[in-house]
């Protein structure tokens, strides 16, 4: 599979602890058709996008064929915005996942069109991040 991945405009994105990270983007990667089922596949702690496409694939549990899969990056990363990327925001602003669910709500729900997740999983604080998902957008 392909290392690549797109990223997402959120403006100016106020956090909860009171900063904002101005001109934030938040990176992700779809596989499959949106017309399927999605399936929110959150990173963990510096892990990339990359690192979760090994569950991915026709003869594999995530199933482009049968799902619309969305994974997504954290902000501190390295790929969504972070301070390796953006020189100008430092120190970094204090993040929760609050924050980066909110982030991932509006790409998924705004940008690509999605109404209800099938599923969010994901391991470490790719998992931490379900429960967030399921108490901060419980109707998702």
């Amino acid at each position: 599979m392909s290392s690549e991945y797109e990223t997402y405009g959120l403006g100016d994105f106020k956090l909860k602890s009171g900063g904002t990270i101005f001109n934030a983007e938040i990176a992700y990667k779809t596989f499959g058709d949106s017309s399927k089922p999605a399936i929110i596949y959150p990173t963990w702690y510096s892990g990339a996008i990359s690192d979760n496409e090994w569950l991915i694939g026709e003869d594999k549990c995530l199933s482009p064929k049968k799902y619309f899969i969305i994974i997504t990056a954290l902000f501190g990363n390295g790929q969504s915005t972070s301070p390796s990327n953006r020189a100008d925001l430092k120190p970094f602003p204090d993040v929760l996942f609050f924050d980066n669910i909110r982030a991932q709500h509006e790409l998924i729900m705004k940008k690509l069109g999605v109404k209800h997740a099938h599923a969010v999983l994901g391991w470490s604080m790719g998992a931490g991040q379900t429960y967030q998902w399921a108490t901060q957008y419980p109707e998702c």
